[in-house]
């Protein structure tokens, strides 16, 4: 079956979800929300003397010395690397109905690539709790909104 030449165009030139007009296109491909222990981001090598594997080294905590917390795996496509970006998790939690905002400071690579995002320490202390709602927003250096994605409940949480 062939399709017609402007159904084509019209999926070719369609905004992508979460992307908005910026230096570079990004998308948030995927969000995977959860809590994760500490012990889950230990590698065999760090057993035996080893630093932090690039996992560690790379992921973004509230409190950077605590590996315990809820995080957001998130998988990013960008098609250029950019210096400088921002990423504002806010997440209103049971207990609050005023979100918390936390901003985590990266360089963007370029292609396709995972973040880990957490809220660790005493930022994130009750391993069965979870967020009510979420809204994750990436920014360029220049305060640009790159890419956003959200919980379901995130806007009916924020509009009322």
């Amino acid at each position: 079956m062939r399709l017609p030449l402007q159904f084509l165009a019209i999926v070719a030139l369609s905004p992508v979800a979460g992307v908005t007009d910026g230096a570079a296109a990004v998308t948030l491909e995927r969000v995977w929300p959860g809590y994760r222990d500490a012990a889950s981001f230990t590698r065999l090598g760090e057993y035996f003397g080893a630093g932090p594997d690039a996992i560690n080294a790379a992921a973004l905590r509230s409190q950077p010395q605590a590996r315990a917390g809820y995080y957001w795996l998130i998988r990013t496509d960008a098609t250029a690397a950019q210096s400088g970006c921002s990423l504002i998790i806010e997440v209103q939690r049971e207990s609050n109905p005023v979100p918390d905002t936390h901003t985590f400071s990266f360089d963007l690579s370029a292609g396709s690539h995972a973040i880990h995002a957490g809220l660790t320490g005493r930022d994130w202390i009750d391993s069965e709790e979870r967020p009510v709602a979420w809204r994750l927003t990436l920014l360029s250096p220049d305060g640009t909104s790159l890419a956003t994605q959200h919980s379901f409940l995130w806007e009916r949480s924020s509009s009322s």
